[in-house]
């Protein structure tokens, strides 16, 4: 990222711009300007010239990728001089460019079942729902840091996230499932799901009671079941092997 002022402009011109792959050589020139990456600038001017800029969307930047959790390097270099001639100016005076390491994190939404044993935690490779589609279930969802496990699997709803996608009343947003009948051994039982866009469902219960989803017949709808945006009427099978009392379930 390239920090500077045009020659034709005061100090309150500074602008940001990208700057791909090659070091500083006459000629240079700033590439895309970064209006939705840069968020804003310390109010410089001449008496005080101080800069102070945050990139929110690295992510924008020309050229750049990143997977989630994926540590990133980037550069920052501040320097002045004139950029009008056809190459550097002799009144330019590089910068002292500097490197910084940020851990990029998707916007996710995460499970509230107890951990252990159940895997909550993104240390315990939790399950995560990649968030900033029309994809959710229920009037909204919000996202977390980390996973939220509490004896009562209500971590998560009982504080609203870092952010929220669609409408949530109060901090309710685990309102997408909803039981239809009783679940009695080796007996066929109803849920209501309520999506917001077409999407693929996959469902669990801990049947047996054991702190795990991996048992026959906990995965609900194996290969995952397609619904329609709006409310999808669906069964199950509780297997004959269920024991009563009280569990786990994930959507």
């Amino acid at each position: 990222v390239i920090i500077g002022i045009s020659s034709l402009t005061t100090i309150a011109g500074l602008t940001a711009a990208t700057f791909n792959g090659t070091e500083f050589a006459p000629g240079f020139a700033f590439g895309a300007p970064l209006p939705n990456a840069v968020t804003t600038f310390a109010s410089p001017n001449g008496a005080a010239p101080d800069l102070e800029l945050t990139i929110t969307a690295f992510s924008t930047l020309t050229g750049f990728s990143f997977s989630p959790g994926e540590a990133v390097v980037f550069g920052l270099n501040v320097a002045h001089g004139s950029l009008s001639d056809d190459g550097i100016g002799e009144d330019y005076i590089p910068g002292t460019g500097t490197l910084s390491t940020v851990t990029v994190q998707a916007t996710v939404d995460l499970g509230d079942a107890p951990d252990p044993t159940y895997p909550t935690l993104l240390a315990s490779t939790g399950a995560e729902h990649v968030l900033g589609t029309a994809v959710y279930l229920g009037a909204c969802v919000d996202s977390e840091l980390d996973g939220q496990p509490s004896v009562g699997a209500d971590g998560d709803d009982t504080s609203l996230g870092i952010s929220v996608f669609g409408t949530c009343a109060g901090n309710d947003d685990e309102d997408g499932v909803s039981f239809t009948s009783a679940l009695y051994v080796a007996a066929t039982a109803g849920v209501d799901v309520t999506a917001n866009a077409a999407c693929t469902l996959s469902a669990w219960i801990d049947f047996n009671g054991d702190g795990d989803w991996a048992d026959a017949g906990e995965d609900l709808f194996p290969g995952g079941q397609a619904l329609a945006g709006g409310v999808n009427s669906l069964s199950f099978a509780v297997p004959a092997g269920a024991v009563p009392g009280t569990t786990y379930a994930r959507f």
